[in-house]
């Protein structure tokens, strides 16, 4: 624009440049630059974006690392909260890719490199500040190299610069492109010419790079614990973390085992007469014996003198028992299974059954119904896993009797006896004070629920009283198919009595039609059961809470 201004002496005339009408005049190269971009300037550059990788399942390679860095993490964070430590030494398992910003790239890239479950980031300028030390994967397609010049090469090293301390890997999608991109490194020193891999490369200096970095942050954590002073749990920590690094270190130390083929031979011949395994705990070589074998002192001494002559450590036998426990939970009210017909039916409650009237011997026992189980069938839980042996009744004939299943030991740690956590007593109560009371019950099928004795008087099967019970919610029945064998409960003096076992459903003796006991349950009384079996088996049991 040009003004005109006249005065009485002469005309002066002045330029004014208005800037914002770029479109009419030039523009002064100062300003242009100010105001654009360094992408902006230059159409032609990629633009870039890195992510940042967690991973759950990679590449075999990396399992060691990362379960090294799960529990050192750990013993960071809880070490962190005890004494202040300094936040280089934390262990990371994050590491970077940088490749355009294409999702099918970056899929690509992962799965060649074996990271099947992973968490992707993606990380902003203000994100990447105070990187720590990482691995930096830049992964580009095949037509990148064809248009390879300066402007990309900075943009490369702008984006690489954010991080402080990378090691950096160049990835190409052939062989070709390898031969093109160490041309390149070597012409712009993006990275070291041997951290440039192609599909067919061996891998190992990437996947070497990851254990580099975490072997540099357990330094650094041990020797942060020890400027500390040291406490129990200082000493506890610096024992896991140097156990961590010793197990680090022996990644690449291939030892000969020290069982050779005879000892092996001995061990395989042994399982004849009741070895079941063995583990090697560096010079201790444990032997697992099964039960018949760890009573027969002549054979297993005999088994370890063998052994003895052909390996140089200690050997121990250990009972199965004491070394493997079946992770299998069981509580009143879960479900049993006869292993034997199929039968599905509801562990009652659990007790120690004594001889009487010595009570030398104490055996833990669960208590069930008889038409489930009944004596010689195995018992096992729902998953099938065998926790017991019934030993009582000889047949599921009478339904009064209840069932008594005498517990494996290799189970017994396994229990979790109790659901409501009450003492029960068992006592004869009067019929009179049971008819219409509230009771409850935990089956297998059912839970816990809640009903009344409906029915006690003039009701009896083969020659004995039993019980009838409808629910209180008359849309939930009181059992189901399942719940045989647990036991009804009802309270007096605010103490629970164990009154009845579930046997079955209700009994259709008038026709359908009569639907007032189409919710029934049918129980036998649980003190005439239990008076039988001690009776006969001249034994007491002394029941845990239920």
């Amino acid at each position: 624009m040009v003004c005109l201004r006249k005065n009485t002496n002469q005309t002066q005339i002045k330029h004014i440049y208005i800037i914002n009408k770029p479109e009419s005049h030039s523009i002064p190269h100062k300003l242009l630059r100010r105001s654009k971009s360094p992408l902006q300037k230059r159409p032609n550059v990629f633009s870039l974006q890195t992510y940042q990788i967690t991973f759950e399942y990679g590449p075999p390679q990396l399992n060691l690392f990362r379960y090294v860095t799960k529990k050192a993490s750990t013993l960071w964070k809880e070490a962190k909260e005890k004494c202040i430590l300094k936040d280089e030494g934390e262990p990371i398992e994050i590491f970077h890719l940088i490749c355009e910003q294409d999702d099918s790239n970056v899929e690509t890239c992962l799965k060649r490199f074996g990271f099947d479950d992973y968490q992707l980031d993606k990380m902003s300028e203000t994100g990447l500040k105070g990187q720590k030390e990482s691995v930096c994967l830049v992964y580009f397609e095949e037509k990148f190299w064809k248009t390879m010049d300066t402007a990309r090469v900075k943009t490369i090293r702008h984006t690489t610069r954010r991080f402080s301390d990378a090691h950096i890997f160049l990835a190409t999608v052939s062989d070709v492109q390898k031969g093109e991109a160490m041309e390149c490194c070597k012409k712009y020193k993006l990275c070291p010419t041997a951290n440039v891999i192609s599909p067919a490369s061996d891998n190992t200096a990437f996947y070497g790079a990851f254990y580099e970095i975490l072997n540099k942050n357990l330094k650094k954590f041990s020797s942060d614990l020890e400027t500390r002073t040291s406490t129990r749990h200082i000493h506890a920590t610096k024992c896991e973390l140097n156990s961590l690094i010793e197990k680090l270190h022996s990644k690449n130390v291939s030892e000969e085992s020290p069982l050779t083929k005879q000892c092996l031979e001995i061990i395989e011949k042994s399982s004849k007469n009741g070895v079941v395994g063995y583990r090697l705990f560096e010079n201790e070589l444990h032997i697992y014996g099964n039960e018949q074998l760890m009573k027969e002192n002549e054979k297993r001494v005999e088994i370890e003198s063998s052994i003895k002559e052909c390996f140089t450590g200690q050997v121990h036998f250990r009972s199965l028992e004491q070394v493997l426990v079946p992770q299998c939970t069981l509580k009143c009210g879960d479900c049993l299974r006869n292993n034997t017909n199929g039968k599905m039916g509801t562990i009652g409650i659990f007790g120690k059954m004594k001889y009487t009237p010595a009570n030398e011997s104490v055996q833990t026992v669960a208590l069930s119904s008889a038409h489930v189980i009944s004596s010689g069938d195995i018992a096992c839980s729902s998953t099938g896993v065998r926790f017991g042996k019934c030993i009582w009744p000889e047949s599921g004939v009478n339904i009064h009797d209840v069932s008594i299943i005498k517990i494996d030991s290799s189970m017994i740690n396994s229990l979790k006896r109790t659901v409501f956590d009450e003492h029960i007593t068992i006592d004869e109560i009067p019929k009179q004070n049971l008819l219409y009371r509230k009771v409850i019950k935990y089956g297998a099928a059912t839970q816990e629920t809640c009903g009344s004795i409906t029915k006690i008087d003039n009701f009896q099967l083969f020659g004995n009283d039993v019980m009838a019970i409808l629910p209180l919610d008359s849309e939930r029945p009181f059992s189901t198919n399942g719940d045989s064998g647990a036991i009804v409960l009802t309270k007096f003096d605010k103490k629970y009595h164990g009154v009845g076992v579930i046997f079955g459903g209700y009994l259709d003796a008038r026709g359908a039609e009569n639907k007032s006991t189409q919710n029934e349950t049918i129980a036998i009384f649980m003190k005439n059961a239990l008076d039988r079996f001690i009776g006969d088996r001249k034994m007491t049991i002394e029941f845990d809470k239920i």
